[in-house]
């Protein structure tokens, strides 16, 4: 029992007053003279000991009257969960996150959370329901609200694995909160079991609390100290020497804790076989460069691999790559002069002798047959006086199947012609040809560029002053379609630079001149890295990515129609059907490791890891958990009283004791009259 005004209970040491009167009163006969005792009759002792009996019981009850009566005073209530005879705890309604990331891969973490949850579903009332969801970047209800215990038991023991994916706190109660809302129980509650890893908690937490009508538990599954050792960044990068090609491997080794030295070791694998291995120096920031020489063309996949720790999934880096012939760029310029073409200039750039990482070739107009053009991978249209209806075509063909299609004008270009031919490309109509030292006074240079477009976000990293010293004396200005894209603008807001994505192919058109006819842009320290850039961007059509996350999409290319089968890690086979875009999509990479995609004579090798930033053992404790979903850091100890008061006003209102408290008083007052009175009358007679 509980009371609103307990001080009032002090009031109750008023029931000792009776006794303390009855116990320090003395009676003193008087002396009365009596002439004789011949005519009355002794007393008996059977009367002397009833009248006794009922002065005790007229003391008791006045003391329970004042007793009582302070009692009530203090206003009494009894808490729900101490009412006898009444079941002390509400049928609930609870929704169970069982977080299945890779964290909690942590030595026997997995586990300990599917014993966690099935101790809650055991401890279960008998009209109590239950939904378990399981979570990581993505939650997945895996039991619908039900009070069937042995079902729920039996999904999270046998139905519930661990994953690869990365953690993410946001979703599973969101979805938890909507599970709710479909609850029989006015008791709701949503218990979280879980690492509570920090890189699971995202801003959206900024912005949101759990619904107050729901209990949050936290349940945290830890050690005092986790140590752990894992692949935090991993890079590859191909260096040509001639036909052959040198492959150098880096990686940076993440830690945490105390990390065993035997821990800190790394091997390189490719193609099934161990081909080096070395130590992890901690004075070398935890970075490891591996590198093989002479690789010839072929397709290559391995992995690195730390020794084997508490946590296993992220001690492995898969790795898939292919050397190929060099791509081949044909050239194809309209210029009369060779030393001021723009050929000139683009084979200055391009040719590297062994170290060169493309096969640069020069041709003229009569290049553009189905033969021929087919033994390039990309190809610069530089100062063309105009091309024909089937040459266009030709090279929209190119386009769509992958290759890459650089154009650029000059004094040759006859623009009304040429109009027609970008027109048929999906590009745009050509304007005038615009001196602009005889509009401006002075020359135009680049005004607006894209940084975030692969083309110029090199000249963000390095500074994008950088990219607007070259001068253009002249250009061509396009009125662009809507199927075509400016990714780059002068000064005078006209466009630089234009996109236009065909097929799987790719088409840029530079306003300007390669040589010098038109600037100084060739003779610009930005010229080499931007043709390259060039170069590279439009050739990554035609690449297919290697390296992908788990969870990811992996895209296949070839005819509608066509099946595509995928060997993936532990010989599962899956089959993939390329819709009428020309696209498939593979999607369980569920599993880190190297895969292989075939479609008769046509080959794709690419690799699934984890993410790193799993692999970050640092958490947070219960009581930050529940303050970051419950938001009850925000009231104040002022607000948190007045809620409590508040509700327990509200109990004692239902209750009403001290009205059934009066009225046993009021009982004892009519009884102790009637007992006192009735003692009176005895006396008289």
């Amino acid at each position: 029992m509980s009371f609103i005004n307990p001080i009032f209970l002090f009031a109750a040491s008023a029931a000792l007053l009776p006794i303390l009167y009855h116990l320090i009163r003395k009676i003193r006969a008087r002396k009365v003279k009596f002439s004789s005792l011949l005519f009355l009759k002794a007393t008996p002792k059977a009367l002397i000991r009833k009248r006794r009996l009922r002065d005790l019981l007229l003391l008791v009850v006045r003391a329970l009257i004042l007793g009582f009566l302070a009692v009530s005073f203090a206003r009494p209530f009894i808490p729900r969960e101490s009412i006898p005879l009444i079941s002390q705890v509400q049928d609930k309604s609870v929704v169970i996150l069982l977080d299945n990331s890779y964290s909690m891969q942590y030595r026997n973490f997995f586990e300990r959370a599917k014993e966690e949850a099935v101790n809650i579903i055991d401890n279960a009332g008998n009209a109590d329901e239950f939904a378990v969801v399981v979570f990581s970047e993505e939650p997945q209800q895996v039991s619908r609200l039900s009070d069937d215990i042995a079902l729920h038991k039996n999904i999270v023991v046998n139905a519930v694995t661990v994953s690869n994916r990365i953690t993410d706190l946001y979703k599973p109660l969101r979805l938890a909160e909507e599970i709710l809302k479909d609850a029989k129980h006015n008791e709701q509650q949503i218990v979280l079991i879980s690492d509570f890893q920090s890189n699971g908690w995202s801003s959206q937490f900024e912005n949101w609390n759990i619904d107050q009508s729901i209990t949050f538990v936290p349940i945290k599954i830890a050690e005092e100290e986790v140590t752990n050792s894992y692949i935090n960044k991993f890079d590859l990068k191909n260096k040509r020497l001639g036909d052959a090609v040198a492959v150098q491997f880096g990686l940076q080794v993440g830690t945490q804790g105390t990390i065993i030295e035997q821990v800190k070791e790394v091997s390189l694998w490719i193609n099934g076989k161990e081909v080096d291995r070395k130590m992890v120096e901690e004075e070398q920031s935890h970075q490891v460069f591996f590198q093989q020489m002479d690789l010839r063309e072929g397709t290559y996949q391995g992995y690195v691999t730390l020794n084997e720790d508490n946590l296993t999934v992220d001690n492995f880096n898969y790795f898939s790559f292919m050397i190929e012939q060099r791509p081949s760029i044909l050239c194809i310029d309209g210029s009369t002069e060779f030393s001021q073409s723009n050929a000139f200039f683009l084979e200055n750039c391009f040719y590297m002798e062994e170290q060169s990482i493309y096969d640069f070739s020069v041709g003229r107009k009569d290049f553009l047959t189905p033969g021929l053009l087919n033994n390039y991978d990309v190809v610069f249209l530089t100062n063309v006086s105009s091309l024909t209806n089937q040459e266009v075509t030709l090279l929209k063909e190119f386009v769509e199947k992958g290759g890459g299609l650089i154009i650029s004008f000059g004094e040759q270009v006859n623009l009304e012609q040429f109009s027609r031919n970008l027109i048929d490309l999906g590009i745009g109509s050509l304007g005038e040809r615009i001196a602009v030292r005889t509009l401006e006074l002075s020359n135009a240079i680049i005004g607006e560029v894209d940084l975030k477009h692969p083309i110029f976000s090199v000249f963000a990293k390095s500074g994008t002053g950088d990219i607007f010293r070259p001068k253009f004396r002249e250009y061509v200005k396009i009125i662009p379609d809507t199927n075509s894209a400016v990714i780059g603008k002068y000064d005078t807001d006209d466009a630089f630079m234009i996109e236009r994505i065909l097929g799987e192919g790719k088409i840029l058109v530079f306003t300007s001149t390669f040589n010098t006819e038109w600037g100084d842009f060739p003779v610009n320290e930005i010229y080499l890295p931007f043709v390259y850039q060039v170069a590279k961007y439009v050739l990554a059509s035609s690449e297919m990515e290697n390296s992908f996350v788990v969870g990811g999409t992996v895209p296949l290319h070839s005819e509608p129609g066509d099946e595509w089968e995928v060997n993936a890690p532990g010989e599962n086979i899956f089959k993939v059907t390329i819709d009428e875009t020309g696209t498939g999509y593979f999607r369980e990479t569920e599993v880190p490791g190297n895969y292989r995609a075939g479609h008769g004579n046509e080959q794709k090798y690419f690799s699934v890891n984890v993410e790193a930033r799993e692999s970050d053992l640092t958490s947070k404790d219960e009581a930050e958990v529940y303050t970051a979903v419950t938001r009850s850091i925000n009231k104040s100890d002022n607000e948190m009283k007045l809620t409590n008061l508040s509700n327990i006003l509200e109990e004692e209102k239902n209750q009403k004791l001290w009205r059934y408290i009066m009225l046993f008083i009021i009982m004892l007052f009519l009884f102790e009259t009637f007992f006192a009175n009735r003692k009176v009358e005895a006396k008289s007679k």
